[in-house]
């Protein structure tokens, strides 16, 4: 399986400030199996780079610098297809993952992406894998999951009767062979 980058593809983005809703302009999110993640886009204020880093906890550190201008420090959290965040300038992001906690959504990145259902049967466990196809070929997957409390990127092959699943988070590496039913986007892993 190849363990190089992979994109989520961005469906909206938005921010809120004095109660209004703004548009953000991305296309997608770069994700490596190490965390890195990466992304160009633009809004009102110019154009943008974020860079930064999924953490284990699940959330997600980012740098938003704009072209010659400032930096905004963003901290998010996965929840079903969006990515909910908070933003300083100070870079304070045990703050802002108190901010996030509590409910305070400033920004929102809704992907385009398929929730899968992985079913570890012996340990009766359940993990969902939001995964995204960007590829040629149909049975290839990459995305998102939480596995015993940690942010996962996930690359799978996906065929009736047949899946494949890698989990990676920082030196955390597992990987999951199994069955696939299509009809109800599960794939079924016995250890027995």
């Amino acid at each position: 399986m190849n363990s190089g980058n992979f994109d989520l593809k961005v469906k909206n983005a938005h921010y809120f400030q004095d109660g209004k809703k703004f548009k953000v302009k991305m296309d997608k999110l770069n994700f490596t199996n190490n965390g890195d993640v990466s992304m160009n886009g633009s809004d009102d204020n110019g154009d943008f780079v974020i860079s930064g880093k999924v953490k284990q906890s699940g959330f997600i550190h980012m740098e938003k610098a704009y072209v010659g201008k400032w930096k905004v420090h963003y901290v998010g959290k996965m929840d079903g297809l969006v990515i909910k965040q908070c933003y300083d300038f100070e870079g304070n992001y045990d703050a802002l993952v108190d901010k996030l906690k509590s409910g305070d959504v400033m920004s929102e990145i809704e992907f385009e992406y398929t929730t899968f259902r992985l079913n570890l049967v012996d340990y009766e466990e359940w993990i969902d894998m939001n995964l995204h196809n960007d590829l040629n070929d149909d049975t290839q997957w990459n995305g998102l999951a939480m596995k015993d409390n940690m942010m996962c990127t996930v690359r799978a092959t996906l065929k009736p009767d047949y899946c494949d699943v890698h989990f990676s988070s920082g030196d955390y590496y597992e990987r999951f062979e199994g069955t696939f039913d299509p009809d109800t986007k599960i794939c079924s892993i016995s250890f027995g």
